[in-house]
């Protein structure tokens, strides 16, 4: 079985959508895969700005709210708090 790729984390990335990237990038699937996972991850982008994915035909090319990534914790890296909602 092929081994996915590491791609090292010289900076964090800057918001959820590059970590998405990111991932898919590193994560050594085929292209119809990414794409599967890059539609079930964007939906949390939405989730992680506490809004609701976009439904039916609005969903397709619909970008999600751009959402900062401040802090790590542990191995993993925290959304940053919504300025509107502070």
């Amino acid at each position: 079985m092929p081994r996915a790729r590491v791609v090292p984390l010289s900076a964090p990335p800057s918001s959820y959508t590059a970590a998405v990237e990111r991932y898919l990038t590193g994560a050594g699937i085929a292209k119809s895969s990414a794409r599967i996972y890059r539609i079930s991850l964007t939906t949390w982008g939405w989730m992680l700005a506490g809004e609701p994915p976009p439904t039916g035909p609005a969903r397709r090319g619909a970008k999600p709210p751009v959402r900062e990534l401040s802090r790590a914790q542990g191995d993993r890296l925290v959304a940053a708090p919504r300025l509107d909602r502070v």
